[in-house]
């Protein structure tokens, strides 16, 4: 057992005291039975308790009571002690107890307890009797009465009221004794009073200080060591009663606040001390020590009339700080003589310790105003942690099992460590003068890079600094310095770097995670944020090039150096056509210097003077900033031509497929030639669903030749000729012009929009999804073109699309919400401003249903649900200025890919973002499309005449359109509303023409029921034609059963029509043929076939999936998830997987069998699908039917 350290103190080596001792179990674990499998039960030993309760049953304690009853009530003594009390195994010998205090103790107990007992009855007895009256305790009894004097003396409660009435006699007898015992001593009221208030005095002395009575003295410990001996001779005060004089006591009399108490403390405390802390320099005038004068040590000086006068509290406080300050220099002594590595002096009651670079810590018990107070509270911090640190382990007793090995090779301790292993681990005291040292080099070190970093803050306007702290111990401590350029913090983001702090230096950290230490010189400090500065600028050059004005960086050289061998880094950059070279120098202790040149193609032409750099001087450039200036002057902006820009001299060449039609001209026609002009404009109508354009003044190869203006008017006129024979209307969409340098006469390009409803229809529909992530206005634009007006920018026009309550409360869409604008004949937006919908539709040539989509991830398969079941046109893909590309919106992006469905992008709140961070979304969005696996390039549309030719080649150029716009200022809705007009439906008229002529498919979307109309299904009709009073086969239901129904009307966007044809949407009212009264549940994904039809139910079926993620490495047999195909959603089973290893690997093809695990479904091969669940994402489509299945 090694040795107490309960009063060791601090001491980390007390010496060895005692004997060693082995403890060994009394009993050890024997062995009761063995089990079959050869596990041994054993017995435990008995635990002490144990034996106490064994030696505890040998004393006879009923002779202490002089009683063989062991209860009140005679009738249980009869009772069998065998049955009750069953006997222990062994039969122990009964010890007579001693006589002693306790057999009086055991008696009287026994005595008390039958007594309660007695009344326990007695109350219980009264109070379950109707005809007996409880009396209290000090009720008196009515003597008079025979019956209740009979009582009074039977029952034993008469007698304990009795027994309380002499007991309250007694008292006030003993009572009247005690008062009149000493009537010399406390006579008066005075005496009692002094008596007491000392006595109250003592209390609160008590609470606040230990204290203790030896004899008939009172006196206190001082000593603040929470472990370690208590009571130090050095360290107590006495404690006395006040012998009050005249004036005191005629004070006390007039019950003014008057101290009892007096303390004595010992005379080396009996003063104020104050211990001093500061860093102070080798150099300063005084020498180190200063010129000590009597003065300074004038209020330590001990005047023993002067400390009666003070109150105890107060004495008492200033002596234990005394104390304290006394043992904390005394400490800091001892350190400093056995810190070998460090110099110290003491001199008095002064201690000087030396840091580094002729600065040294000064502690003494001085009265100096200008103490450190921040050193002077991290000291009291350091010597309060000491005191509640106990760093050596209390001993304690643990159960061990018997071992003969000697102590070096005992390795039974806590981790199996020797006794020498855990006093080699054990925490280590650091000496307190060491802490000290390293806090106040640290303290020093932290208010010299402060004011580095406020000068920098202060000086530099340009780039921006700022600076803070971020993490901050005693011993060290990191500051943060941001470098940002003002107008373009949302483009280039923040540079950043670290100063790390501590006692010896600092260090800069850059953002790479290089260090570079700078120690103590303030000097190198500066430099090498200076240093950092200029990285900064170099790379805010480079990005503005590379990302704003499409400049391409060569090179860049961080460690190039100037003429006067300075760091100068350096960046060269070209644009794109190779024309022009900037080569940039950022001096460290000068201006960045800017020059360009003409790019030299041959060794020639770099010695040439026209290719020779030219130096801008910096400070002359226009602009405040860097940045600005550059944009000024050093990055012009490029702009190079496409098929769309207004500087293009050609178009695509002409496609005999398709809506456009290039007219180099239309003048002078006989009737033939108009005869033939006006069948070619059916066929183009036809080709675009009731939509054509024709660009005037361009020949068949697409070469801009223009025309005069005499020439476009008569073109224009014969253009209006054959557009009226067809019942058709002109709009002018945008004329340009294309004259050649020197050119006489001005030629213009004019291009033409001809619109006319096909006779089968009543307007010319177009679908489109609007599709983004969370809060990027997709509802808002929605109800900005519906309702015609601008939103207040808290989405006051998105109200009148949402569904549901919580839509409107959360202003997030959960489901898919459908509305409708239009387009007359001019090209005019139709609106619910001036009109009903009823008057949308009717005034509108064409009409595009807007599909409003949920952009929350957890509404994400309402979401595919609406691309999968409303088979939209086309899908505009909403993404904020604000925060850019999301997960969210690549998510989007893919299921696009899957189904199929063109699409451009839309970039919204133009309004709250600058210039720059516009620039910077569009280029991510040029990114993601051409790594999204599209190969798909990007066009941002400007203007009307950008919008007019995007979007009649928007699903064959592989172009995508992106347009930027502002729901709130208006800013670029009008290029919008002009794609939206000019957008024509996807598909050649062969193709249009083969899926009315197949047999009508309709699918069911929603199901309603009408008041006195019956069942309404609203769906998509995918082929064929139907009109009013048609039989239809409407099914599979549950059963896979199809029934009859018979059309009895049609509508379309509330407008009744009489017929439907292939690709238009529309609400259906059907009435069932059920002569069996079977009952039918109606549910999406149901389809309506031709009466003379054979329908199929499909159970299984075969796909081809290219699985995109997945949460393990393969897709197994068995796994279950939820397929997307059409309108149909259902959870379906993999059954088979027709490869070897029976798995799906990640980005690969395969061929999988699936199951509908709820009902069997109609679908058809060559459907797209998707297939997810969790994190596990795949496409693909439908490859056959299973015959078994049908």
């Amino acid at each position: 057992m090694y040795p107490s350290s309960s009063g060791a103190g601090h001491n980390p080596n007390p010496p060895r005291r005692g004997v060693n001792a082995a403890l060994e179990p009394v009993q050890e674990w024997t062995i009761k039975e063995i089990l079959f499998d050869g596990v041994e039960k054993r017995v435990k030993p008995d635990a002490f308790p144990d034996h106490i309760a064994r030696m505890a049953r040998q004393i006879d304690w009923m002779s202490l009571i002089d009683t063989d009853k062991r209860y009140d009530n005679p009738d249980l003594a009869d009772l069998d002690d065998e049955e009750e009390y069953p006997k222990f195994e062994e039969e122990l010998p009964t010890i007579p107890p001693e006589a002693g205090p306790w057999h009086t103790v055991a008696k009287n107990l026994h005595e008390s307890l039958q007594q309660l007992n007695v009344l326990i009855d007695t109350i219980g007895i009264i109070r379950n009797t109707d005809y007996m009256k409880p009396l209290t305790v000090l009720d008196p009894l009515l003597i008079d009465s025979p019956t209740l004097t009979d009582f009074a003396n039977q029952s034993k409660s008469s007698h304990w009221v009795w027994k309380r009435r002499a007991l309250n006699e007694a008292i006030e007898v003993l009572g009247v004794s005690m008062r009149n015992r000493n009537p010399k001593e406390e006579s008066t009221d005075e005496a009692h009073a002094l008596r007491v208030g000392f006595f109250d005095e003592l209390m609160a002395l008590r609470n606040v200080w230990r204290i203790r009575k030896t004899g008939h003295r009172i006196y206190g410990d001082l000593g603040y060591h929470i472990f370690g001996m208590k009571y130090n001779s050095r360290e107590l005060f006495e404690i006395k009663r006040r012998d009050l004089s005249v004036e005191e006591m005629n004070a006390f009399r007039g019950r003014n606040p008057l101290s009892l108490i007096q303390v004595s403390v010992p005379r080396d405390l009996m003063k104020r001390s104050n211990l001093v802390l500061k860093i102070v320099r080798d150099e300063d005038s005084g020498g180190l020590f200063g010129k000590t004068v009597e003065e300074d040590y004038e209020y330590m000086k001990v005047r023993p009339k002067e400390a009666e006068k003070v109150d105890w509290r107060r004495a008492l406080r200033w002596a234990q700080q005394a104390l304290v300050n006394r043992d904390v220099f005394e400490q800091l002594c001892t350190d400093a003589s056995r810190m070998y590595n460090r110099n110290s002096v003491v001199k008095g009651n002064t201690l000087m310790h030396a840091m580094y670079d002729g600065l040294f810590l000064k502690v003494g018990e001085l009265r100096e105003p200008e103490s450190d107070v921040f050193l002077a509270r991290m000291l009291q911090q350091l010597v309060v942690t000491d005191e509640c640190t106990r760093w050596i382990r209390p001993q304690m007793f643990v159960s061990m099992p018997l071992t003969t090995l000697p102590e070096q090779l005992d390795t039974r301790g806590s981790k199996a460590y020797t006794k020498v292993d855990i006093i080699e681990y054990a925490r280590k005291q650091t000496r307190l003068l060491d802490k000290m040292g390293r806090i106040a080099g640290h303290y020093y070190m932290a208010q010299k890079v402060n004011a580095i970093l406020l000068d920098f803050q202060n000086s530099s306007s340009d780039p921006s600094i700022q600076w803070r702290f971020v993490r901050t111990s005693i011993y060290s401590s990191f500051a943060s310095v941001n470098i940002t350029y003002r107008g373009y913090e949302s483009l280039m983001g923040r540079h950043c770097f670290w100063v790390h702090i501590e006692h010896d230096g600092a260090s800069v950290v850059t953002k790479e995670g290089q260090t570079i230490d700078c120690y103590r010189d303030k000097e190198f400090l500066q430099f090498m944020i200076k240093m950092q500065i200029v990285n900064a600028n170099v790379t805010a050059a480079t990005f503005l090039g590379k990302f704003t004005w499409h400049y391409s960086v060569i090179t860049t050289n961080m460690n190039a150096m100037s003429d006067r061998k300075l760091p100068c880094p350096s960046a060269l950059l070209c644009n794109e056509p190779s024309t022009k070279q900037i080569f940039m120098q950022f001096p460290v202790d000068r201006s960045p210097i800017i020059k360009m040149r003409k790019f030299p193609f041959t060794p020639e032409e770099e010695l040439d003077e026209d290719h020779q750099f030219t130096t801008f001087e910096f400070s002359r450039l226009p602009g405040t900033t860097l940045c600005k200036k550059m944009e000024a002057d050093a990055f012009p902006m490029q702009k190079v031509g496409s098929d769309f820009d207004q500087g293009a001299k050609y178009l695509p060449a002409e496609n005999d497929l398709g809506n456009i039609e290039y007219k180099a001209r239309l003048t002078n026609t006989n009737p033939a030639r108009l005869q033939h002009l006006i069948t070619q404009m059916k066929w183009r109508l036809r080709e675009g669903q009731g939509e054509a354009i024709y660009e005037l003044g361009v020949e068949d190869d697409g070469a801009l030749t223009g025309l005069t203006d005499s020439d476009l008017e008569m073109s224009l006129a014969t253009l209006q000729t054959m557009a009226k024979s067809l019942d058709a209307s002109l709009t002018i969409l945008a004329e340009r012009e294309v004259s050649p340098k020197g050119a006489s006469q001005r030629r213009t390009v004019a291009e033409v929009l001809v619109r006319k409803v096909p006779e089968s229809q009543q307007f010319i529909e177009l679908r489109l999804a609007v599709l983004g992530g969370c809060n990027v206005g997709k509802s808002t634009l929605c109800g900005v073109m519906t309702q015609g007006c601008l939103d207040d920018g808290n989405g006051k026009t998105r109200l009148n699309l949402f569904r549901f309550p919580h839509e409107v409360r959360t202003g997030k869409t959960s489901s898919v919400c459908l509305d409708v604008i239009g387009f007359d004949s001019r090209g005019k937006l139709v609106n619910y401003a001036d009109n009903t919908l009823e008057e949308v539709v009717e005034k509108s040539t064409k009409l595009v249903t807007l599909i409003d989509l949920a952009g929350d991830a957890k509404y994400l398969k309402t979401t595919i649900h609406g691309l999968s079941a409303y088979r939209p046109h086309f899908s505009c893909l909403l993404i904020s200025a604000e925060t850019g590309t999301t997960a969210v919106t690549r998510e989007h992006l893919g299921l696009l890919a899957a189904l199929n469905i063109p699409f451009f992008v839309v970039i919204t709140k133009k309004d709250l973002v600058d210039k720059t961070q516009l620039e910077l979304v569009y280029e991510n969005v040029r990114k993601l499309l051409a790594r999204a696996g599209m190969n798909m390039s990007t066009k941002k549309i400007k203007n009307k005449r950008d919008a007019i030719n995007a979007a009649r080649v928007l699903s064959e150029s592989g172009i995508i359109p992106v347009l930027s716009l502002s729901s709130v200022s208006g800013e670029g809705m009008r290029p919008f509303r002009c794609f939206l007009n000019v957008l024509s439906t996807a598909g050649t008229s062969d193709t249009r023409l083969q899926l009315a002529d197949n047999e009508p498919l309709f699918t069911v979307e929603e199901i309603f029921t009408v008041p006195h109309v019956g069942i309404v299904v609203c769906g998509l009709l995918s082929e064929g034609r139907l009109h009013e009073g048609q039989t239809t086969l409407i099914g599979p239901f549950k059963d896979s059963s199809y029934h009859k129904a018979i059309i009895t009307s049609i509508r379309r966007s509330r407008q009744p029509v009489r017929s439907l044809c292939a690709g238009e949407a529309a609400s259906v009212a059907i009435r069932i043929l059920n002569p069996d009264d079977v009952p039918l549940t109606f549910r999406r994904g149901l389809v309506m076939l031709a009466e003379n039809a054979t329908p199929t139910c499909c159970t299984r079926f075969t796909a081809n999936l290219f699985l995109l993620s997945h949460c393990v490495k393969h897709l197994c047999v068995g796994f279950m998830g939820t397929v997307y195909i059409g309108s149909i959603r259902q959870t379906v089973r993999v059954v088979a997987i027709d490869n070897a290893e029976q798995a799906v690997e990640q980005l690969v093809w395969a061929t999988v069998t699936m199951e509908f695990l709820t009902h069997p479904e109609f679908i058809r091969e060559g459907t797209p699908l998707i297939f997810r669940q969790g994190k596990t994402k795949g496409m693909g489509e439908v490859v056959e039917i299973l015959p078994q299945c049908q």
